[in-house]
């Protein structure tokens, strides 16, 4: 039990890390949420609500970070019915925002209930509505948040089945090949990861941390040839 404890709180603590550059002592992250871009570019990350803001870290797609002040936002909705968990749309002065929130698992879609609470009571609803949804289905403000876990389709649940096998198959192929010259095993770990990623959040998280260690290291790597 204290392994898999200490393993929760390194992944708790590497997704936080995300929300950190972009808050102070004075702005403390209330709460954070598993999301996808449900309209536009693909995109996966995470959504964080903190005292002033709201901080969209994207890790799959464009890796990109925004920043949406609570005071800017001018209604926002929920489509409680949409098939692979809710999807929160969200209308500032300038932009609209339309995020899935997986629940595949009981444990997501606690998570997700508990996050929204806490968006409500951050965001009182009002009467506007959501000047374009697109075909996302229908917005509300719902009273209660008792998210549902989603149950995946036989092609959901047979494309995690492919995607399970494929990407393992990459990762052992890919250490197999590590006495190889050349940056093969790299490349195909963080293939296999990625296309894990696309299924499991701890490949997500994984993914992640990997990029931001190439980064830190890539980083001192240029600070020290400009020296």
């Amino acid at each position: 039990m204290g392994l898999f404890q200490r393993i929760s709180d390194i992944r708790q603590h590497h997704i936080l890390d995300h929300a950190r550059p972009h808050t102070d002592e004075s702005d403390k992250v209330l709460g954070w949420v598993r999301v996808r871009r449900a309209w536009g570019p693909r995109g996966a990350g995470f959504l964080y609500l903190t005292e002033q803001c709201l901080i969209l870290h994207w890790i799959l797609g464009k890796n990109a970070t925004e920043i949406v002040r609570l005071d800017d936002i001018k209604t926002w909705g929920i489509n409680s019915h949409a098939s692979i968990g809710p999807i929160l749309g969200i209308e500032t002065s300038s932009d609209s925002y339309f995020l899935q929130v997986p629940t595949m698992t009981h444990l997501t879609a606690e998570h997700a209930s508990g996050f929204l609470e806490v968006f409500a009571t951050k965001i009182p609803a009002n009467d506007l509505e959501l000047s374009e949804v697109h075909d996302l289905g229908d917005f509300d403000n719902p009273a209660e948040f008792n998210v549902a876990k989603r149950r995946k389709s036989v092609v959901g649940m047979t494309r995690r089945i492919l995607v399970t096998v494929a990407g393992v198959l990459m990762i052992v192929f890919a250490i197999l090949i590590i006495p190889v010259p050349g940056p093969w095993s790299l490349l195909l770990n963080l293939a296999g990861l990625a296309l894990l990623g696309s299924e499991y959040d701890w490949a997500q998280d994984i993914l992640g941390w990997v990029k931001k260690k190439y980064a830190g290291i890539k980083k001192k790597v240029a600070s020290r040839k400009d020296a």
